[in-house]
């Protein structure tokens, strides 16, 4: 279920085979809300046309906790080319690269981009800190070199009556979670709701990384005939201790992750008139990011020898604030619109202009994306297409050109920064697909030129920018039902050559198995779903100044339950069941078997 699922029939349809089929949620909804519910649903951010064919990377209502998924890691998993580094479980930090670059994986929360001007990320987002909980809906959009992660954020079900949730999970190392969820609509127009999430890994005494995050959502909201006002608060605040490096297979000994106690706060107000998916509309954001840290501050004089601690001089309270003006028109087969944002830095302004446009039919899709970014100047267009000339072939792609320029980036968490020089952006991803049975088989190739690649920073502040030469790589895919209730989800990636920050060959298979319970139980009160992933990668070569280092990872594998009685889910996964020694990063070990499990409960009251 959604956090708090849309109780109408028109629920999200999920992507990623859930729990909870869609027309069981749907006629609960519809007996729910069939005399007691309002006409007008809470705004929403506008979502790019998808040109997936084989496997729409949407992940809505009950998909956004498939495989028991805890972090936005576990769900950007599933993108080939995409690669996730983790340095320990749930709460330690998560990056994302693509094609080994970590400054082009983009989040989007409500149509607000969400940059990471922590000086300790370096401008690249911590997938560890923003919570799955408070979303409605993730869509992937993939370019030929740069993925963008627009999120929806949850929003109150459309029935005049209190709903709540309760989540709770516990398992290994204390690994706890504690999720609340409670929302109101009245028929006048308001909307109110507000969730609260607790999580926890308080027990890795010989590795550290543990700590707890709690986040709290509040939005209250009025929804008029033809337009509606909204404000928003998602604030968040993670606590953790020092990662302690723990080398092995003669790897270089890494350097460990400081402790830190870091607070960010995201307010929104938006105006809205009309509906994204039809029609004319326009949409204004003010948004307000503000980051707190209170972590103990260490001096190069008081930093002791013990593990190689780094001096930590980060900033303690930084503010920034963005305006998003957007409006669209959509009809039939045809979406366009234009957005822009100001961004406003230490009193001074960055323009950023956008244009979409998508022509979207049953058997092809041609969406055009332009952007002007203000801190590299540069001006970049995307065009993605999706042709399924007949049922069985699918045939889908994307080219990227973005012209030159100049950048500065945070070379480590002294403040300082370095000037480095952007090249022309040229990147085509083509793929092909025939359906067998159900099943969608796709081959593809993707090369681009010439790149920088921004140092990730956040896992060990030696890593340089670097400008990596053309790469090529050759991709496949294996999705959709096998046989009577068996769906996999393979995706397998191949370099030409290997390079930094993205290991040469990697591999991600994914088996479940839901079967048919309507026979037994035509009441569609019980649902089960079983399975099990695993990954294989090289070893990933990090650069330092003088030499190259790197990660050895095996193959880690985790299995997953799933049981649905009536309004609650029962789950249980266990994480690396092998006990598998793996780093993502040199010298910070991965974590250990680990269980987790819990119920997700949801009431109508």
């Amino acid at each position: 279920m959604c956090a708090l699922v849309s109780a109408t029939a028109a629920t999200v349809r999920a992507q990623v085979p859930s729990a909870v089929p869609d027309s069981v949620l749907a006629a609960r909804a519809d007996s729910i809300a069939k005399a007691d519910s309002v006409r007008r649903p809470l705004p929403t951010a506008e979502l790019p046309a998808s040109t997936e064919g084989a496997f729409r990377f949407r992940f809505a209502g009950d998909s956004l906790y498939v495989n028991g998924a805890l972090t936005l890691a576990d769900l950007l998993e599933r993108v080939p080319g995409l690669t996730i580094f983790r340095t320990r479980f749930y709460v330690a930090p998560m990056v994302a690269a693509m094609g080994g670059d970590v400054g082009r994986v983009r989040l989007f929360a409500d149509g607000v981009e969400l940059e990471a001007f922590d000086p300790r990320s370096g401008g690249i987002p911590d997938l560890s800190i923003y919570p799955v909980a408070t979303l409605e809906e993730l869509v992937v959009e993939r370019a030929a070199d740069e993925v963008r992660i627009h999120m929806r954020t949850w929003r109150a079900p459309m029935v005049l009556r209190a709903s709540s949730r309760l989540d709770l999970l516990t398992g290994d190392d204390r690994a706890n979670t504690f999720r609340g969820y409670v929302a109101r609509r009245w028929r006048s127009g308001w909307a109110t709701q507000l969730m609260i999430q607790q999580r926890s890994i308080l027990d890795a005494p010989q590795t550290g990384g543990d700590g707890d995050a709690l986040a709290a959502f509040a939005r209250i909201g009025y929804v008029g005939r033809g337009w509606s006002l909204d404000a928003t608060l998602n604030r968040r605040r993670n606590t953790r201790t020092t990662l302690i490096p723990f080398p092995f297979e003669n790897a270089d000994p890494g350097r460990s992750i400081p402790g830190m106690e870091l607070a960010e706060q995201d307010l929104q107000l938006r105006a809205a008139v009309g509906d994204v998916a039809r029609g004319p509309w326009v949409q204004v954001t003010a948004a307000q990011r503000r980051m707190f840290e209170t972590s103990t501050r260490r001096t190069a004089a008081g930093t002791p020898p013990l593990s190689g601690v780094r001096v930590d001089t980060a900033d303690t309270n930084l503010v920034r604030q963005q305006y998003v003006i957007a409006g669209g028109w959509s009809a039939g087969a045809v979406r366009l619109s234009a957005t822009h944002r100001i961004r406003s830095i230490e009193g001074a302004l960055f323009q950023q202009p956008s244009v979409r446009a998508a022509l979207e039919t049953r058997r092809a899709t041609l969406a055009f994306f332009g952007e002007r970014t203000p801190f590299d100047a540069v001006t970049r267009g995307e065009v993605h297409a999706r042709v399924n000339p007949v049922p069985w072939l699918l045939l889908q792609g994307t080219a990227t050109l973005g012209t030159s320029g100049r950048t500065s980036i945070i070379g480590d968490t002294l403040g300082g920064l370095l000037e480095v020089d952007v090249p022309t952006q040229r990147a085509i991803r083509a793929e092909a697909g025939v359906r067998v049975g159900g099943l969608w088989i796709t081959g593809g190739i993707l090369t681009r030129d010439s790149t920088l690649l921004r140092p990730p920073i956040i896992l060990d502040q030696r890593y340089p920018a670097v400008i990596d030469g053309r790469a090529t790589a050759f991709t496949g895919t294996i999705v959709g039902p096998v046989w009577r209730g068996v769906t996999t989800h393979v995706h397998a990636v191949q370099w030409d050559a290997a390079g930094l920050y993205r290991p040469r060959r990697q591999v991600r298979a994914e088996v479940a198995f839901q079967p048919d319970m309507r026979r037994r139980f035509p009441s569609g009160n019980f649902d089960v779903r079983l399975g099990g992933t695993f990954e294989y990668r090289d070893r990933t070569a990090f650069p330092l100044d003088d030499r190259v280092v790197r990660a050895g990872v095996a193959g880690v594998a985790a299995l997953f339950l799933e049981l649905r009685l009536r309004d609650a889910i029962i789950s249980w996964q266990l994480r690396n069941p092998t006990a598998t020694a793996f780093a993502h990063v040199p010298g910070l070990i991965g974590y250990g078997p680990i269980n987790v499990y819990g119920v997700r409960w949801t009431f109508w009251n």
